[in-house]
């Protein structure tokens, strides 16, 4: 039993070595090199800027230089409904959240409009096919596909 199991442990670490040698890489996004920040507590260089009181809005000046300014970044933002060029041409921005949740209940209310709307068909089909002659044969055989599914559906049930 010992054996068998060291065998098991054996063959998952060759798959796990074979599986790490398949790892992609793109080297292309310039990633390769260290992290422009660093990633363990207390190794971060010490600056080397004389301290300076703070300025007039509140802002340490270590911290302007460490990050880019705010304004900066929101200058070079695009607008959320303009689409972004490239070399194949133009691409959609993401949808916001407010986008995917107006799409959420569009996709909720139509199926149950739908629904509503054949449930009703049913339901008034003699009344629409005593008014309208023209629709009997439709409606008729809309009733009946409809019977037919619900008589197979409670036989699926059991009853």
């Amino acid at each position: 039993m010992l054996g068998i199991l060291r065998e098991e442990a054996a063959f998952e670490a060759e798959a796990r070595a074979r599986d790490a040698e398949r790892l992609e890489s793109q080297p292309e996004l310039g990633l390769q090199g260290s992290a422009p920040w660093p990633r363990t507590p207390g190794a971060e260089p010490e600056p080397e800027t004389v301290p300076v009181e703070p300025q007039k809005g509140g802002r340490d000046p270590v911290a302007q230089a460490a990050f880019p300014d705010i304004e900066d970044i929101s200058a070079t933002l695009e607008p959320i409904k303009s689409k972004r060029k490239t070399d194949e041409g133009q691409i959609d921005l993401p949808a916001t959240a407010q986008e995917r949740n107006r799409s959420f209940l569009r996709g909720l209310v139509i199926p149950i409009a739908l629904g509503i709307v054949l449930i009703a068909l049913y339901v008034a089909a003699p009344q629409l096919s005593a008014s309208l002659p023209a629709l009997e044969p439709a409606l008729t055989s809309y009733v009946g596909l409809v019977d037919g599914l619900r008589m197979s559906l409670a036989e699926m049930i059991g009853r």
